[in-house]
């Protein structure tokens, strides 16, 4: 009697046992994971986001690779030349990339420009010209001037010129989601009049989230023992 309780209480173990290995084996791998974030990401859009004072951000699901020659690979297929440039760059440095990102953007405002100093003679005018705005996350200023001639015996001309300086401090945030490893970028130039049309975030994997590691021959013998054992046993209790 006590020996078919033993058996019974092994069989139990055997099977909890089973039941913890089967959960286990639930859990995704890292590049389970990766693929699985990668066909999302390839579905998902740029999102505009509405933050507090006027400040948007973009939104984009992250390309995840768990392997730098397939992140490298992407890279060189799909990015444009500043970032292939910056990749071989980093590669002359020994350095690893682990995020990587790229905006199409463009900047897009009116400014209302301060003419100055302005001189008249006989035969030109010039005058000065200077214009600046700021913005909580950056600024954008112009300077230059214009000259026109009025020669006597011919048609008036002119030339000017314009420098810009546009100073931009955008914000990058990659964030993931530890339940399900899905990992999101947002991307603000806060209260700046820049407009991102399209938005690209590449990740290669360094995170410890919940998964299991990749299917070997030892865990498969495991389970298969575990599960004979328990036949086993049971056949022994029953005959």
């Amino acid at each position: 009697m006590i020996n078919k309780i033993l058996a019974v209480a092994g069989v139990l173990a055997l099977i909890g046992g089973g039941v913890l290995f089967g959960k286990w084996l639930e859990k995704p791998t890292l590049d389970d994971l990766a693929y699985r974030n990668r066909v999302l990401a390839a579905a998902s859009e740029t999102l505009e986001v509405e933050l507090e004072e006027g400040r948007v951000a973009y939104n984009r699901l992250v390309r995840d690779y768990n392997n730098a020659e397939q992140a490298w690979a992407y890279v060189n297929d799909s990015l444009n030349n500043v970032a292939k440039a910056l990749k071989i760059q980093a590669q002359k440095d020994g350095r690893t990339i682990e995020t990587l990102t790229t905006a199409n953007a463009r900047l897009r405002d009116s400014l209302d420009v301060l003419v100055s100093n302005i001189n008249i003679t006989d035969s030109v005018i010039t005058a000065e010209l200077y214009t600046y705005k700021s913005y909580q996350d950056g600024d954008i200023g112009a300077e230059g001037y214009v000259s026109i001639w009025t020669p006597e015996d011919d048609e008036p001309y002119a030339n000017a010129g314009l420098t810009f300086d546009i100073r931009m401090q955008p914000t990058v945030l990659i964030s993931r989601d530890e339940d399900t490893g899905l990992a999101e970028c947002d991307l603000s130039f806060g209260d700046m009049p820049v407009y991102v049309r399209d938005l690209e975030c590449v990740n290669n994997w360094d995170v410890d989230l919940p998964t299991r590691s990749e299917i070997t021959l030892p865990g498969i013998l495991t389970g298969s023992a575990i599960t004979l054992g328990a036949i086993g046993i049971l056949a022994l209790i029953f005959n």
